[in-house]
């Protein structure tokens, strides 16, 4: 039996990070099965957890014909003392009848464990106005790691909301529309069903997360324009940086070449154009995009814009390479 694992928590570059993996097979009885130092099956062995090899990805097990068994891999991030006991963070299962007529090849698929979540508004938000539609994000991590990010295969997400419509939800967040000023705080709650980590064990669970926006506190005219700052171009990997915030909220970032617009925040315009969206990560105020410029020096000039309309700009002289 070949046995291919895959899936697990995500690094921060997207990929997915290189766990510890520990497989346990199971027979048609539920018992575990012993293996000896070759991996092949013998009940005089008292191995019963095999290890992967780091970085691979695959294990060859030797069983009988005829048995209905079962594959169960953890994932374990490695402890960063040597005393310290590893962290699970992924666990999976898969069942196959061993025959002679058919590939005995399994993949056993890793979901990952949630730890904890966390909404936050796509675009810096200090304070809502009535009417305004808003994009909250959803996010989770791995227990006790928040750099490791759970997929959104990996859960189910549900919603509530207060003083607020929901337009549209999916795994990765929720828009919105504000409802009226005596109507409170907007409040966005999620719920998340997944595998949680409980007595050291992967287990079907819940976790939750929530987030309230108020109101400014006053309805005057909002004549402050927006921030920009620290803009930044990595003329190698083409990823332009910056700050962009608002004492109410950020409504917009758009990114020029002269009158040509290279990226915005503007998720409708981005698509209808084909541009690259720029992002703010983790809810800050820091953004980022990746840009398709073609070798050369170039102006680079970034607007925010706020709520009220509100427009900032800066400009950065740089060179693509």
């Amino acid at each position: 039996m070949n046995l291919t694992l895959s899936g697990g928590p995500l690094a921060v570059d997207g990929t997915v990070e290189q766990l510890a993996l520990v497989i346990t097979v199971l027979d048609n009885e539920a018992r575990p099965v012993t293996f000896d130092d070759d991996n092949v099956m013998r009940s005089s062995a008292t191995r019963t957890q095999l290890a992967v090899v780091s970085g691979t990805g695959t294990l060859r097990v030797f069983l009988p014909e005829g048995t209905l068994f079962t594959f169960s891999a953890a994932g374990f991030v490695p402890a960063a003392t040597p005393n310290a006991a590893s962290q699970l963070v992924a666990y999976g299962e898969a069942s196959r009848l061993i025959t002679a007529a058919t590939s005995n090849a399994t993949n056993v698929h890793l979901i990952s464990l949630l730890g904890s979540a966390r909404l936050e508004p796509r675009l810096p938000t200090r304070f809502v106005v009535p009417g305004q539609e808003l994009d909250v994000m959803l996010s989770a991590t791995a227990p006790d790691l928040p750099d490791l990010a759970v997929p959104l295969t990996d859960y189910l997400a549900d919603y509530g909301v207060s003083n607020g419509v929901a337009l549209a939800a999916s795994e990765r967040g929720m828009r919105l529309r504000v409802g009226d000023r005596d109507g409170g705080d907007v409040v966005v709650d999620a719920s998340l069903t997944g595998l949680v980590l409980a007595d050291e064990v992967a287990r079907p669970g819940t976790i939750t997360a929530s987030l309230s926006l108020p109101f400014a506190t006053s309805t005057k005219l909002d004549t402050e324009p927006p921030t920009l700052a620290d803009l930044a171009f990595d003329g190698v990997q083409h990823i332009f940086t910056g700050v962009a915030d608002d004492n109410m909220g950020v409504a917009r970032v758009s990114l020029f070449d002269g009158p040509v617009l290279l990226a915005i925040t503007d998720l409708a315009i981005a698509e209808e154009q084909s541009l690259p969206i720029i992002e703010f990560p983790g809810g800050g105020t820091a953004f980022f995009v990746r840009l398709h410029l073609p070798p050369g020096e170039v102006e680079l000039t970034a607007f925010v814009h706020d709520q009220a309309g509100n427009q900032t700009s800066l400009s950065l002289e740089t060179e693509a390479r």
